[in-house]
């Protein structure tokens, strides 16, 4: 105990200055105390609007209350997924395992001419992470797209869910596209304007 109390003044004494307690540098000490995800730069990503990133780290780090989740908390639910209506519900299958999501996910993929590749949301995050989504053009657009449909997807469910409408899959998909051309044409500097208006022109 002695020694923990000792660790824990000089902890506090290292992060004075001229006589005053720094409180960044202590958060910073604590903030450094555990591993960094190697994706979690990509998620929180000028490209994506707030709340998309927030879903999006919310989803990789599977905490978004699917029906299988609220069922091991007491709250007893039919497990049917209400986007296919063929498979149980869980963030697995959400993201994107799903007839329906992927579908959604696979055309916005085609959107991007991204053809051949895996639908699964660790997967494609880790895949923007590698190649420091932040900085390459192209980058961006796929990351804003993968917030914006993780995003899209769990609107369109709870929508289903708590007022009965139920939409087409190609209108998530034109909601997605039309959510990260807004969202781009924000963030992105003049001189590189015309380029994303020229990309995603007609669609």
């Amino acid at each position: 105990m002695a020694g923990s109390g000792n660790n824990a003044q000089g902890l506090l004494q290292s992060c004075v200055r001229k006589g005053k307690l720094r409180l960044h540098l202590l958060y910073d000490h604590f903030r450094q105390c555990g591993n960094t995800l190697s994706w979690t730069k990509a998620a929180w990503n000028r490209a994506l609007l707030p709340k998309h990133s927030f879903f999006l780290v919310m989803a990789m780090q599977r905490k978004q209350a699917t029906i299988d989740q609220l069922n091991i908390r007491g709250l007893y639910m039919v497990n049917r997924c209400i986007l296919c209506k063929m498979d149980n519900e869980c963030h697995k299958h959400l993201f994107f395992q799903c007839s329906y999501s992927s579908m959604v996910w696979r055309q916005i993929l085609t959107w991007l001419n991204m053809h051949n590749r895996t639908v699964k949301l660790s997967k494609e995050i880790h895949w923007i992470a590698g190649r420091r989504a932040c900085k390459h053009l192209k980058a961006r657009w796929y990351t804003s797209c993968l917030g914006a449909t993780v995003y899209c997807i769990w609107e369109e469910r709870n929508t289903r869910i708590f007022s009965g409408q139920e939409h087409r899959f190609d209108y998530v998909v034109k909601r997605i596209q039309y959510l990260v051309k807004v969202r781009l044409l924000y963030v992105t500097h003049p001189s590189k304007e015309g380029e994303i208006v020229e990309a995603l022109d007609g669609c």
